[in-house]
């Protein structure tokens, strides 16, 4: 059996560079290598570990991204207030359409 490759742990401020894809990609190969029965109770745990920092990242990103949509909307809301008509141009208006 094949000694497991012991990857670098990167540092948190690495982490949370890596864009939602990334982590979210990294994340699921450790699942897959967590759902493995040949990995030591060590390098089980580790992997563990580098999940739940991922799962944080990924929550931090989408966090931003519903932070982001909800400021969208409300500028769009604000957008699409009606403004104010002038009675005057709206009879003009419908005069030379009679």
């Amino acid at each position: 059996m094949a000694s497991p490759k012991k990857s670098p742990s990167p540092q948190k401020d690495d982490l949370s560079k890596l864009s939602f894809e990334d982590a979210f990609q990294q994340l699921q190969e450790i699942v897959a290598q967590l759902e493995s029965p040949e990995l030591p109770l060590e390098v089980l745990i580790e992997r563990f570990e580098m999940g739940i920092k991922l799962v944080q990242v990924c929550r931090d990103k989408l966090t931003q991204a519903e932070i982001r949509i909800k400021q969208l909307e409300e500028n769009l809301q604000c957008e699409l207030k009606l403004k104010p008509v002038d009675m005057t141009d709206l009879k003009t208006t419908n005069l030379n359409h009679e």
